[in-house]
């Protein structure tokens, strides 16, 4: 099993034009990316080799409305 940490490090290399940020926080990791790159990241992490995630539980999505 790969720990968090080398995940993480996984993620962000191979996605590196992706990942706004990311984080490890109560034992999860916490990614940042835009809406239209969402496919790609999400078909990385169930493809490849090294994190092979195979379960989607949560997609979050803010929208920050510009004011006046």
């Amino acid at each position: 099993m790969v720990s968090l940490i080398n995940l993480e490090k996984i993620i962000n290399s191979e996605l590196s034009t992706k990942i706004k940020s990311s984080q490890i926080k109560h034992n999860q990791i916490y990614i940042v990316i835009n809406s239209e790159d969402l496919l790609d990241v999400i078909s990385f992490l169930k493809t490849n080799p090294e994190t092979k995630f195979r379960q989607l539980i949560d997609i979050t999505a803010v929208d920050y409305l510009e004011t006046e």
